[in-house]
This record gives C-alpha cells, sequence and structure tokens, in this order.
C-alpha cells in the first residue's frame, strides 16, 4: 500500500503511480507498506518553471497595401499564424487577428495576440484624358477622395497652361488617412508643320508634280494665288500634279494649307512656266488618194510629223480622213503640236473588162467602167472598134466624178491565121497544108462548105473551083485560093503503086516505085514548108528523118503522071 503526501494536487493519495499538477515546486513524499506491517518511504521534488510572459505587440491600424512587421517579445522563439514570420514584413489584406506563440529557454511556451486593421484606399480618379491646343488653359479635379495633391506644381481644380504633352499624377487621401493615385494624360497640340517641294519648271502646256510633307495635320487643300492650270487628282490630296495652262504667267506661286484642331498652317512654292514654240500645220486639204501631197509646218522651233511624216517632203495620200500632228519643240525643250486633216478621196473603181483572145485581123471594143470619162493608151477610143495588129495590154485611166484618176489593164491577145494552100496533087486531087490542122473544102462557085470534106486532100467528084478553110489550134481560121479542078472523069489515078514505109517511123523511110527510077520526091513539115528535094529519086530510095524533129511530115512524090502524097509520122 502507498500513501501520498501532499494530496492537494495529486490525482490519488493511495496508488503506485498519481499524477501531480503542483502550481509551484513541491516536494512529495510516498509511504509504503507491505505485508505485517512493514514500511518505507521516500520523496521525490517537482519544480514547476514559470511561463514566458509573451507580448505580441500593441494593436495596429493600417492602409491597404501597407507593410506590416509583427515582432513577439517575452520569450526566446516565436512562431506566428497565418504564415507570418517574426520580424519579416508582410502585407494584409483585410483587418486580421495573429497570435504569437513564444518558447522560452525552458521550453515553456505562452501566447499572445495582435490585431491589424485594414483601411481601404479611397477610389482617386484623375479623370479621363484629353487634348488641348497648345496656349489652352487646362483644369485638373481629382476624385474619390476628401483631400487631393498633384505632381508637377499642379494644383486641384486651379487652371495651368501646360505647353507639352504630360502625365500628371494625383494622390487622393480619405477620411481614414489612407492615400490612392491616378493618373491623366493631357496631348497638348500644336497647329500643322508644312513643307512644301515641287518638280522645278514646266511647259505652258506640261505638268509639274506638288509635295506637301505635314506633321500633325488632320487634312489640306492646294491652291494657286495667279495660276489657271488645274489640279489632279484634286486639291486636297498632299502629292498632286499641276497641269499648267498656256494662259499662265511666267511664275505661278502655290499655297498648301494644313489644318488640324487647333488651328491651321500654310506654306507657299512657286515655279517657272517656260513658253511654248509657235507651230502652224497649215491647212486642211483633199487630194486623190495614191497623189503625192506635201506637208510643211511653220515654226519658231523644230518640227517633227507623226505618222512617219517628213516636213516638205512629199509623200502618198491615203484614203480616207487622217490627222498629221506636228510637233515642234523649242529651244528650252517644250514642244507645241498642230494638227492638219487630209482626206484622200476616192479613186473610181476603174474596170477595162475582161482579157479578150482574137484572131489576126479580127475587131475588138474595149469598153471601160467604174468612172465618168476614160482614155485608153495606144490610141484606142472608148467604145470604137479597132482591129489590133499583135498581142498588146492596153491601159483605160479613168476619171471618177471627184476629179481623181485610176486605171484598169486589158489584154487582147492576137492568134496569127494560118497560111492556107490547096495544092493540086494531081488533076483531080488536092491537098490542104499546112499540116495538123482541121480543114473544111468549100465549092468557090456557090461559096458552100462541101459536106464531110475536112480531110487535108479533097478528090473531086466534080470539075469545078475548089478552096480549103484552114482552122488552126488557137480556132483562127484561113481560107485557100480557088483551085480549078476539070479533068474529073477523063483523069484516073495510079498513084497507088507508089508507097513509102514504115509509116511511123524513127528515121529512116523507104521509096517504093514501079519503075527503078526517075521519080521526083518533095517533103513538107507540118506547116507546110517545103524542107527536101530528091530528084531522080530510085525504087528503094532511103530519107533519112532521124535528124529531124518529131511530127507528121507530108512527102510528094511524081513519077510521070503519077503523083503520090502521103503523110508520115516521125516519132
Amino acid at each position: 500500500n502507498y500513501t501520498w503526501t501532499p494530496t492537494n494536487d495529486l490525482s490519488a493519495s493511495n496508488t503506485a503511480v498519481v499524477v501531480a499538477s503542483p502550481t509551484s515546486t513541491v516536494t512529495y513524499t510516498v509511504n509504503g507498506t507491505y505485508g505485517i506491517g512493514c514500511s518505507g518511504s521516500t520523496n521525490t521534488t517537482v519544480t514547476v518553471n514559470p511561463l514566458p510572459v509573451v507580448n505580441a505587440g500593441l494593436d495596429q491600424t493600417i492602409c491597404l497595401n501597407t507593410p506590416v512587421v509583427l515582432n513577439g517579445a517575452g520569450a526566446t522563439s516565436y512562431t506566428w499564424n497565418n504564415n507570418v514570420s517574426n520580424g519579416v514584413a508582410f502585407t494584409p489584406a483585410s483587418t486580421t487577428v495573429y497570435t504569437v506563440t513564444g518558447t522560452d529557454a525552458n521550453g515553456c511556451v505562452n501566447q499572445d495576440q495582435v490585431t491589424i486593421s485594414v483601411n481601404g484606399l479611397p477610389g482617386v480618379s484623375a479623370g479621363q484624358d484629353f487634348a488641348i491646343c497648345n496656349g489652352f488653359g487646362a483644369t485638373l479635379t481629382g476624385n474619390g477622395a476628401n483631400s487631393y495633391t498633384w505632381n508637377n506644381n499642379v494644383n486641384n481644380g486651379v487652371v495651368f497652361f501646360p505647353n507639352t504633352t504630360q502625365s500628371y499624377v494625383v494622390t487622393g487621401t480619405g477620411a481614414n488617412g489612407c492615400s490612392n493615385q491616378d493618373t491623366i494624360t493631357i496631348t497638348v497640340n500644336n497647329t500643322p508643320v508644312v513643307s512644301l517641294t515641287n518638280g522645278g519648271s514646266s511647259c505652258a502646256n506640261g505638268n509639274v508634280a506638288l509635295n506637301a510633307t505635314t506633321t500633325g495635320a488632320f487634312g489640306g487643300f492646294w491652291s494657286s494665288t495667279n495660276g489657271t492650270g488645274t489640279f489632279a487628282p484634286n486639291v486636297s490630296n498632299a502629292n498632286v500634279i499641276y497641269n499648267a495652262n498656256g494662259n499662265d504667267p511666267a511664275t505661278v506661286t502655290f499655297v498648301y494649307v494644313a489644318f488640324n484642331q487647333c488651328g491651321a498652317s500654310n506654306d507657299t512654292t512657286t515655279i517657272n512656266i517656260l513658253g511654248l514654240p509657235t507651230v502652224n500645220a497649215g491647212n486642211d486639204a483633199s487630194v486623190c488618194t495614191g497623189s503625192n501631197t506635201t506637208l510643211t509646218a511653220t515654226t519658231s522651233g523644230t518640227v517633227v510629223w507623226n505618222n512617219g511624216i517628213l516636213n516638205g517632203v512629199a509623200f502618198p495620200a491615203v484614203g480616207g480622213t487622217t490627222n498629221y500632228i506636228a510637233t515642234a519643240t523649242g529651244v528650252n525643250g517644250c514642244t507645241n503640236t498642230d494638227t492638219v486633216s487630209i482626206t484622200g478621196l476616192a479613186l473610181p473603181q476603174v474596170n477595162a473588162g475582161n482579157d479578150q483572145t482574137i484572131c489576126s485581123g479580127d475587131f475588138v471594143t474595149l469598153n471601160a467602167s467604174g468612172a465618168v470619162t476614160y482614155a485608153w493608151n495606144n490610141n484606142v477610143i472608148d467604145g470604137v472598134p479597132f482591129a489590133p495588129a499583135a498581142t498588146t495590154t492596153f491601159t483605160v485611166t479613168g476619171t471618177g466624178a471627184n476629179g481623181c484618176d485610176n486605171t484598169d489593164n486589158v489584154t487582147v491577145t492576137v492568134n496569127a491565121l494560118p497560111n492556107a494552100v490547096a495544092i493540086a496533087a494531081d488533076p483531080v486531087t488536092l491537098v490542104a497544108t499546112p499540116a495538123g490542122a482541121t480543114y473544111q473544102w468549100i465549092d468557090c462557085a456557090s461559096g458552100q462548105i462541101i459536106a464531110d470534106a475536112t480531110n487535108d486532100t479533097l478528090v473531086a467528084s466534080a470539075n469545078g473551083s475548089y478552096a480549103v478553110i484552114v482552122t488552126n489550134a488557137n480556132g483562127c481560121s484561113d481560107t485557100s485560093d480557088c483551085m480549078i479542078v476539070d479533068q474529073v472523069g477523063i483523069y484516073f489515078p495510079e498513084s497507088a503503086v507508089i508507097g513509102l514505109y514504115p509509116n511511123p517511123t524513127n528515121g529512116m523511110v523507104t521509096l517504093e516505085i514501079p519503075a527503078q527510077e526517075g521519080a521526083t520526091a518533095f517533103v513538107y513539115d507540118a506547116q507546110g514548108k517545103l524542107i527536101l528535094t530528091v530528084a531522080n529519086a530510085k525504087n528503094g530510095e532511103q530519107f533519112d528523118l532521124s535528124k529531124l524533129s518529131t511530127g507528121v511530115y507530108t512527102f510528094r512524090v511524081t513519077l510521070n503522071n503519077l503523083t503520090h502524097i502521103e503523110k508520115v509520122v516521125k516519132h
């Protein structure tokens, strides 16, 4: 059994283990008994250390966004709530109670609290940014607080005169003593700055560039104090082209006015107007198309024509109306122009007619059309028949109602007539030449053609007078002299005993006659020309045609009273 003393601060007094809660240092005695009364005792002392007197500091009242430093006192180390570090500045967002726990050297701890009251900032407003013109006054008035202080020596609500663009800061203090700031910018505008340049001199019919450079301008416009030209694209453009006028003076003055909200500024520039050379292209004219005309311009400078025309040099006029421009250049390089119109009058559409082909000795009539009057060369008269002697190209010149001439040609081809000849092969046989034509025999007494007598040979069936009409390949005809036949019925030809072979031939032709010799042979070409005569030709006589040209050759062989005519073809 155990007994503890003193017992006033023990949890029990008669147990082996007790809890002591002393408030000061105490010595406790425990007496123990065992068995039949044996006992013993012992002591223990509990030393009670005092708690540290922790001090969190005085309560504070601050303005929002103001840093605060909390320092604990009365202990050895300190721990704050709300993530505050002892002795380190922080910025409370609102009123808060902060608790510090202090620990002394004995390890004893104690706490204290401090309240930080956070006053709100006034809603200070400096107003909206604005702009003024240089020289104008401005008034700045703060709002949202009880009192106001401005930088740059500005007094709240008092007019001042800024001369440059600047920002101003107002500090406003509320009833709780807290301050806040706001900023306003005053833009100070000036009248525009203008600078002009130009492209130099201009001819009286030329143009020059005018350029305005401005600073701070809303817009502007050009004008001239004495010029009569025009501005392009319009006067309100900063960069324009001035188109000079011939009535402009030697020096033209230009003014550009630029403006903004603060007023207007201007600048002046001048250009020299160069005089133009004189030029006169002459009077308009009408000439026949194709005829030569000459353009000569009078000028105080040098002149050049368009369309490839040279001054004073003739050129053929073209149809229709054409404008020719004379460009004169003066010593100062300026140019001037004048225009003349040349009308090319239409030429008559002269037609000499279609080409014609006639036979020699035939008459032809040439009739032109397309004009009013006509004149032919070679002494031909329009509409009057004539007989050209040879193939000729005739030219007609037709004159129209406007007096203009034109020409056209027509060719009259004159084909030669064949030389028709009738040869008596024997007293009743007539042979026509030249060979290779077409033939028609006629009865000279009646003048009528003989039916079916269209070969080159005619064997008369009755006595009479006969001629042959020979027509060549060109269709031209000639009539032979009349030949008299008066032995019909009393002459019987036996020329069949005379022959020529081979026919056709490549060169050699052999004569066959009923006698050994005594024949006479004549050879004619296709035109009836005698090209060979062999007297006293014998039987088997050979004629060499190899050197003659290809064609038809006529052999006339006579033997006593026999006559044989045969055409031989030479290949």
